[in-house]
């Protein structure tokens, strides 16, 4: 056996003893280096330093000796072959060294030994660090194999021949339920499988068993569901005999619970609304298109009837998106309710519902749907009160309104949007028709894109805002203007904003046409600045979509800037129902807005969710009545009595009020009255193109304001067309009495709010239920007024009140004395009220 040269230690006192050992060695090509030692301490330094790889060692030295050589061998470096090579060495110290772990013995005057023992020696060394290396490479693999056994979330177990448990691991006891102890032993059956179909999986496995066996033979892996109820995912592979167990079989399995559980919520995430549990629109197209197939196959006919809750936005918009879902979850269990298991019931949309049924050709299709329809109006409670969701439904019936899934759709949604553009929605069955009238939208939809994208005002076919003109009451002048859009539309000629509004808001152009508004307004007031127009403050309304949209004060800001305007005289103007979906985000916008220079105000006051704790909050500047309790406050008592309401709290908040929607002067008077601070509305003028609004500013404009002319012993007399005027007396007129007269109950309240009045006469000798109702109404809201009515009675009523008195005869001398006594009673109140 060769042997590369090797590092020799030689225990030895004389010196030519060595070197007869290393010339032996020499020759034998197995000294690389040497070192001899005599003393112990030279002995112990050499076997720490020099490390080497075999020992040569006299028996007997004068200060040491090789018994003692060899102990520390043992302790310092037991892998190290150690020869004694001694001049005489008995048999029993021989044996003795050898039992002491000596690995042979050589005479000195044999040396021609020396080297078959040093090469047997460092071979049978070198045998034993192999063996070692291996044994601990062996035992590395075992404790990693042990360890990734115990802590990976894999299921082993090794079974043997017969299927009974030799080995199994943490994660697959786990999931059996049992500990490693209990599961030794038990059949695979026993173990894994569910309780009752242990025979089942027995029979099963023994399949396998036999299928891997066979040379070439591909195992597949299979599912099953454990004891637990847990999913396992198992596959088998053997191991062959030869070891104590014989043959075995490794089973290796994957717990997929979550995994199946996941690719659960993933399909219903996918296919299923996370708000209804109702099918989605993808997955509902897909049962739409084979229920068509089914249906034709069975000579029936595919209804569709696509159900959208109308106001549902206005109620996320004012109530807030909780409140929202709430009634989208209520209406949509109320629906799921209604519709059988064969039809198909899913929320398509933000607001909407389709269902899907078959019918006969005799069946009573109106009846069913008006079932629906019914159903979709029911009210539902919302903070005890009850809400009405107006529903309309758009019906499309399979094959004559499509004989395929989006044909089908595209005809019922044509029909649906039909039945949102009725002013009571309702049900709209599809006609041809319609589909034109979806086109035009569409088409009307890419042109206002194509409008959007003009930068500036264009004389024809774009987009551009008109001014409406804002008075200061106290002066008459004009104080402001709000900023309205306005498109010329190149086909068809000026299109009103609710022609266009809603359809940006439905296709999300509503934040470009934002952006292009207030860029457009800052620009234009930027400009009159430098023509040295009087600075006015000017107001735009700002949608809800873009104040909730996270960089509002950003593009705000940079409209501004860029433009060059003065920010402190920019109103931005926010619906109270945009205003208090999320108030707490609203008060920090606004805060803001408001750092920036930029007035607020909140829009339509009186329409949306009022809540005065919040507005108190809010850091605005104005509140702006709403025109519809505008438009009859001369006549509606209680539109009267919410605009005086809404001009107290502006008050008692230090809020501006500015009511919009004027139209005549007594509208006018009795706001004036109240205390209001701005007005806007055709009485001034209605909104203008810029250059007729420049034109009416540079003009010094001044509105004449007043309230109720003063008192002035004022009597009006309410005669309807077609009766024989009321003879007042004469010394009405000599007496400076002020006469008005009305034909009508409108102009009657007109006057009313223009005018104070003590005395009213209303004839009633032709009988009219409008004129009846109207002096009730006067007494609603002028209730120091004193009526008297002509009935046209043989006999006189008994008086019903102190301010109310009824005449059956219209004799002068009779006429003189009631009218001199409710003169007489209204000016004492009069008196007493100053």
């Amino acid at each position: 056996m060769n042997h590369e040269a090797s590092k020799i230690l030689i225990v030895e006192d004389v010196p030519a003893d060595a070197e007869m050992m290393l010339y032996e060695l020499r020759r034998a090509h197995l000294c690389a280096d040497s070192r001899r030692v005599a003393e112990k301490g030279e002995y112990i330094e050499a076997l720490r330093d020099f490390a080497p790889d075999v020992i040569l060692s006299d028996y007997t030295l004068p200060a040491f000796d090789g018994l003692s050589a060899l102990a520390l061998r043992q302790q310092m470096a037991p892998d190290t072959p150690f020869i004694i090579v001694s001049g005489s060495l008995g048999e029993e110290r021989a044996v003795e060294a050898l039992k002491s772990g000596a690995t042979d013995y050589v005479l000195k005057h044999n040396l021609e030994r020396l080297v078959p023992a040093v090469s047997r020696a460092l071979g049978e060394a070198q045998v034993q660090r192999d063996r070692r290396r291996i044994a601990q490479e062996l035992d590395a693999e075992r404790r990693l194999l042990s360890t990734v056994l115990d802590t990976s979330a894999a299921l082993v177990a090794l079974l043997d021949a017969r299927g009974r448990v030799l080995r199994i691991n943490p994660a697959a006891a786990q999931a059996c339920g049992v500990s490693e102890a209990e599961a030794l032993g038990l059949h695979y059956w026993e173990l894994f499988a569910p309780p009752g179909d242990a025979a089942m999986s027995r029979a099963a496995f023994e399949q396998l068993l036999a299928r891997r066996q066979v040379p070439g033979a591909s195992q597949t892996p299979w599912r099953e569901v454990n004891r637990q109820g847990r999913v396992i995912l198992w596959s088998i592979s053997g191991l062959d005999g030869g070891g104590a167990q014989g043959e075995s079989t490794v089973l290796a399995g994957l717990d997929i619970t979550e995994h199946e559980a996941a690719k659960e919520r993933a399909y219903m995430l996918s296919y299923y609304d996370a708000l209804t549990h109702l099918p989605n629109q993808a997955l509902f197209r897909d049962r739409l298109r084979m229920g068509l197939m089914r249906a034709s196959a069975n000579g029936r006919h595919l209804v569709l009837v696509l159900i959208g809750m109308g106001r549902l936005r206005a109620v996320r918009d004012s109530l807030g998106s909780r409140v929202g879902d709430l009634l989208l979850t209520e209406a949509a269990q109320r629906l799921n309710a209604l519709a059988p298991k064969e039809e198909r019931l899913a929320r398509i949309g933000d607001d909407s519902f389709g269902l899907s049924f078959e019918v006969d050709a005799q069946e009573d299709l109106p009846a069913r749907v008006n079932a629906i329809l019914a159903l979709s109006r029911q009210p539902y409670m919302v903070d005890g009160r009850p809400m009405v969701l107006a529903g309309q439904l758009g019906v499309a019936v399979s094959p004559g309104d499509g004989d395929d899934a989006p044909n089908l759709m595209q005809a019922a949604e044509s029909a649906l949007h039909r039945a949102g553009e009725l002013d009571e929605g309702g049900i709209v069955y599809y006609q041809p028709a319609l589909v034109g009238r979806a086109r035009e939208r569409l088409l009307l939809e890419s042109e206002l894109r194509d409008a959007l994208s003009e930068s500036a005002d264009a004389p024809h076919g774009g987009l551009a805002l008109h001014f409406q003109p804002q008075i200061e009451l106290r002066s008459g002048r004009i104080v402001g203007a709000e900023a309205l859009l306005r498109w010329q539309h190149p086909r068809r000629g000026a299109l009103l904003p609710s022609l266009f509004i809603p359809l940006a808001e439905e296709s999300e152009l509503v934040l470009a046409l934002g952006d292009w508004v207030i860029r457009r307004l800052c620009q234009q007031a930027r400009e009159w600045d430098r023509r040295g127009v009087p600075p006015l403050r000017y107001a735009m309304n700002l949608s809800a979509r873009q104040f909730s949209h996270p960089d509002v004060v950003e593009r705000i800001r940079d409209a501004v800037a860029q433009s060059g305007f003065d920010a402190q005289r920019l109103e931005l103007e926010l619906t109270e129902s945009t205003s208090m979906r999320d108030p707490e985000i609203s008060i920090e916008v606004m805060h803001r807005l408001r750092e920036m220079g930029v007035r607020l105000a909140i829009d339509d006051f009186g329409t949306g969710y009022s809540n005065l704790s919040y507005l108190k909050r809010f850091p605005v500047h104005a509140l702006k009545l709403d025109r519809a309790f505008v438009k009859e406050i001369t006549s509606d008592p209680d539109d009267f009595a919410i605009s005086r309401a809404v001009v107290a709290i502006a008050r008692q908040l230090r809020l501006e009020l500015i009511a919009e929607g004027v139209e005549t002067r007594g509208q006018l008077a009795l706001l004036a009255d109240a205390g209001c601070d701005v007005i806007q509305g055709h009485l001034v003028s209605p909104a203008l193109p810029a250059a007729e609004f420049e034109a009416l500013v540079r003009s010094g404009y001044q509105l004449e304001v007043g309230g109720r002319q003063p008192y002035r012993r004022t009597l009006l007399s309410v005669e309807p067309s077609g009766v024989d005027a009321v003879p007042l007396p004469r010394w009405l007129r000599e007496n400076g009495y002020e006469l008005l007269r009305a034909q009508t109950p409108d102009e009657a309240f007109e006057l009313l709010a223009t005018h104070e009045v003590g005395v009213l006469i209303s004839d009633l000798r032709r009988p009219s239920s409008a004129l009846a109702a109207f002096v009730g109404r006067v007494h609603g809201m002028y209730p120091d007024v004193v009526c008297v009515t002509l009935s046209g009675e043989a006999h006189e009523a008994p008086r019903e009140h102190a301010r109310r008195r009824v005449l059956a005869r219209a004799d002068e001398q009779r006429l003189t004395a009631v009218i001199k006594e409710a003169f007489a009673n209204y000016e004492a109140e009069r008196v007493a009220r100053h």
